[in-house]
């Protein structure tokens, strides 16, 4: 009997060494920042927003197909609009100026537009007609990265490139 009882104590012992080692392991590779992870490291996910979205017939960029545009809402004043292949960023102001931003990317690529926000002190009169809201998050200067991806477009913030 002893032998049997030794049998089984050695046989729980490597089994729970190799249940305790898979359950590190799979904690470690969970808590590691491996592949993307689309809901960390962005300033914001902005999902598609029920509702008509606008004519844009001043946009002529190849590949754009007004019919296939839907709104994504707004981030500091910044409007949002997005087809399966293109991305467009309007900066609406109360003085019907603004500026804006689109860009259409080919299949397998994700469409990416980054807005640049001026430095007060080279936006001129009328700050170059940026939302009061975005001046404000960014006075001085800035730039906002939006990019479709999958159902959602993600949005980072950075600094302005040397010389702007």
């Amino acid at each position: 009997m002893p032998r049997t009882l030794d049998r089984r104590l050695r046989l729980a012992w490597v089994l729970s060494i190799l249940v305790t080692a898979g359950i590190a392991a799979g904690v470690t590779a969970w808590t590691l920042p491996w592949g993307v992870r689309d809901d960390q490291h962005h300033a914001a996910r902005l999902t598609e927003q029920s509702g008509e979205s606008p004519a844009m017939t001043e946009w002529e960029i190849p590949g754009f197909e007004q019919g296939d545009l839907r709104s994504y809402g707004s981030y500091s004043g910044l409007e949002v609009y997005a087809t399966d292949a293109c991305i467009i960023v309007r900066a609406m102001t109360q003085d019907e100026g603004g500026s804006g931003s689109g860009t259409c990317a080919g299949a397998g690529l994700e469409p990416t537009v980054d807005f640049y926000v001026t430095r007060t002190s080279g936006a001129g009169a009328g700050g170059m007609g940026y939302p009061e809201e975005l001046r404000t998050r960014f006075p001085d200067g800035g730039v906002v990265r939006f990019t479709r991806h999958g159902d959602v477009v993600l949005v980072d913030e950075g600094e302005l490139p040397p010389g702007f």
